[in-house]
């Protein structure tokens, strides 16, 4: 009688373990479904890092090629004079800004 005992040990085990590897297949096809909806909007970033400084220069050659909009940006230019040698030829350094403060660059020689 025990191998009648063992056979119904054997028979109902091996039907247990049938039934838990065809309870963990899952049952998945491999599609995927479909898309949720969207999530709400996340907290803002950090700001950024300050860009670099803007060039405002504009060459201003000898003046004739300026157009109106330009010079009434320009208003009155302002040159201060940096440095003096007395030399053969004498040197005169000095820089020349417009009235905001941007310097005036590409002046032509003959107009200094």
């Amino acid at each position: 009688m025990t191998t009648r005992k063992q056979r119904r040990i054997l028979t109902v085990t091996v039907m247990l373990a049938t039934s838990l590897l065809w309870a963990c297949s899952g049952g998945d096809d491999g599609a995927a479904g479909a898309a949720g909806p969207a999530g709400p909007a996340g907290p803002p970033g950090p700001p950024g890092d300050a860009g670099p400084p803007v060039d405002t220069s504009v060459p201003i050659g000898d003046g004739s090629a300026l157009t109106a909009e330009e010079i009434e940006v320009f208003g009155k230019l302002e040159a201060t004079i940096t440095g003096v040698t007395v030399s053969s030829p004498p040197v005169v350094d000095f820089t020349v800004l417009d009235a905001n403060g941007n310097p005036a660059v590409g002046l032509a020689a003959n107009t200094v």
